[in-house]
């Protein structure tokens, strides 16, 4: 007669798919994710208690999406800090109705929901640095109050045409992308007719087009860092450069328009094919 034998928690979580783990990690498990609920509770009350401002910082709590616990005092929320955590894909922000400042730096997004995107016209200052993202979608124009965009260190190969229709954008930081393509940096560039800063070093770049030179508020441009053989002979337009930054790139010259720039303070040329 066969003796039927009651099969070990541990054997049970391996049938289930969950080898290796004991029920020991399961607890842990347990644990990690209540001592994070306790966080995200804590960090509501003290934003409901107003000892942080208008700010709620979810920062570092490794969550991987939008707590539910938060909604309640979502139209309170002027800038929300989701930075540091597993997010994949942009969280439904609708209640959010007066958010002035997005963080969603060092997560995993790889793309912007062009739906949750068209819930962020209230959105001043957008962070995403540090994520998988290989472009902006053309929903960008949506965020007609958007004045800084910080995106460093993704994938993104191209800056949408779209971004003439944010007119008040005062910077944009696209640091450490792939912006290789020959039309990478549009035309309508120059409808952001407030553009302060201009980053877009590391990005493998290989050509600024004539269009940045009508930016005529421009006070920083950093095109370090590419593969830039020429800078654009109009340059000297740009009157109000305070900060250039043009080294290790392949120039073997620069505008003689540039001296033009009567307020430039610092300009950065090491690294280049001047010998040539």
């Amino acid at each position: 007669m066969r003796v039927l034998r009651r099969k070990t928690t541990k054997e049970n979580l391996k049938d289930e798919g969950n080898v290796g783990l004991t029920p020991t990690d399961f607890l842990t498990g347990a644990k990690n994710s209540n001592s994070t609920n306790n966080e995200i509770k804590k960090q509501v009350e003290l934003f409901q208690g107003g000892s942080s401002g208008p700010r709620l910082n979810l920062s570092g709590m490794k969550i991987s999406s939008l707590p539910h616990t938060i909604t309640s005092c979502a139209v309170l929320v002027k800038e929300l800090d989701l930075s540091s955590n597993s997010i994949v894909n942009l969280p439904q922000l609708k209640p959010f109705i007066f958010l002035e400042v997005l963080r969603l730096d060092a997560n995993h997004i790889s793309a912007l929901n062009s739906r949750i995107m068209s819930c962020l016209t209230s959105v001043r200052e957008l962070y995403l640095s540090e994520n998988l993202l290989k472009e902006i979608p053309p929903e960008i124009r949506l965020l007609v109050r958007l004045q800084k965009l910080v995106a460093n260190h993704n994938q993104i190969k191209n800056i949408p045409k779209e971004i003439g229709a944010c007119p008040q954008l005062v910077e944009i930081h696209l640091e450490g992308n792939q912006l290789n393509a020959s039309n990478s940096i549009p035309a309508e560039i120059s409808s952001c007719k407030d553009l302060e800063v201009l980053n877009v070093s590391s990005s493998l770049l290989q050509s600024l087009p004539a269009e940045v030179c009508k930016l005529a508020k421009l006070k920083t441009l950093r095109v370090e860092n590419n593969s830039l053989t020429e800078l654009p002979s109009s340059i000297g337009k740009c009157n109000k450069l305070v900060q250039v930054d043009v080294s290790g790139n392949q120039l073997t010259d620069l505008p003689l328009t540039i001296g033009f720039c009567a307020d430039l303070q610092e300009l950065k040329v090491q690294s280049n094919d001047w010998s040539v």
